[in-house]
């Protein structure tokens, strides 16, 4: 598995849409994660797999308490299915749309935007002065959900304070900087 590492401590958890059908202790590059499937004697599992259902896999880290998604070819569901998934990767899907502090701040000359968003989605990351005049437009449309960096360097304008804002579908956010030449 490429990306965070996963321990012996976390769990792997499978979905049918957002309803829990499985999930299993992670032991290593072979763990099974048994699904629930739907029988038909029950209305209330029909929330349970059935052929030919998306199945999405997540970790759970036992030690941060975060969530994040599996990425690779994971296969429809089938009654007594068995896969090797081959090589996955994970990734960390935040839960809220974040504009973290600038580091560092006060700067001179560059400084570094880390955002988050839960979802994919048209977004805006752009700079501008203490007047609300834009400076610079960093990032500007469809990002897919995760964690970003952005990089603003202000050498080409002058010492004082401006604003990053991130403008996503739901919500907007400013955060303060502080250039010193």
């Amino acid at each position: 598995i490429d990306g965070e590492p996963i321990t012996q401590e976390d769990w792997i958890l499978a979905y049918k849409g957002n309803t829990l059908v499985g999930s299993r202790q992670w032991i290593g590059k072979y763990t099974e994660i048994p699904t629930m499937g739907n029988d038909g004697l029950n209305s209330s599992r029909s929330r349970y797999c059935e052929p030919g259902d998306e199945i999405t896999l997540k970790v759970l880290q036992a030690k941060s308490g975060k969530i994040l998604d599996l990425i690779g070819n994971i296969p429809s569901w089938i009654d007594y299915g068995m896969f090797d998934l081959g090589k996955m990767t994970v990734k960390y899907i935040p839960t809220s749309f974040i504009l973290g502090k600038p580091y560092p701040n006060p700067f001179n000359p560059i400084t570094q935007i880390e955002y988050e968003l839960p979802v994919d989605c048209q977004i805006e990351l752009s700079i501008y002065d203490i007047r609300g005049r834009l400076i610079n437009e960093l990032v500007s449309g469809y990002k897919n959900a995760g964690s970003y960096k952005a990089s603003w360097s202000g050498q080409s304008v002058s010492s004082g304070i401006y604003f990053v804002r991130l403008v996503t579908p739901e919500a907007t956010m400013t955060q303060k900087l502080v250039l010193l030449k």
